[in-house]
């Protein structure tokens, strides 16, 4: 799969979350987005974003997402947590596709 594929394939959640690790981006969107846009139990991870972001004001990184939930949801189930920390797993991916994509778009913005 290209890049441009694993891009187009990313559900909007995904998206959304993958941005909202970024300190400017989650500014921007806080007032637009909130954990009960998230179905299957992802809200609980906006509601981690949300919540670092409040407490420490940088940027995220998955790992420290990752750790973050964990704290926050000591208790969640097991089956439950497994397909969270999935998620949270695949915005690294999702982070690393949306910024070689805007790369990409500037590059070619650029040369015109």
């Amino acid at each position: 799969m290209s890049w441009v594929e694993g891009v187009v394939g990313l559900t909007i959640e995904k998206q959304i979350l993958a941005q909202c690790l970024n300190t400017e981006f989650y500014k921007k969107a806080s007032d637009v987005v909130d954990k009960e846009m998230f179905a299957n139990g992802v809200g609980t991870v906006f509601d981690t974003i949300a919540f670092a972001h409040d407490k420490y004001g940088k940027d995220l990184t998955t790992e420290m997402l990752l750790q973050l939930h964990r704290d926050r949801f000591p208790s969640m189930p097991d089956s439950s947590r497994e397909s969270i920390e999935l998620v949270i797993k695949e915005l690294a991916q999702n982070v690393l596709l949306i910024h070689i994509l805007l790369s990409h778009i500037h590059r070619k913005l650029r040369y015109k």
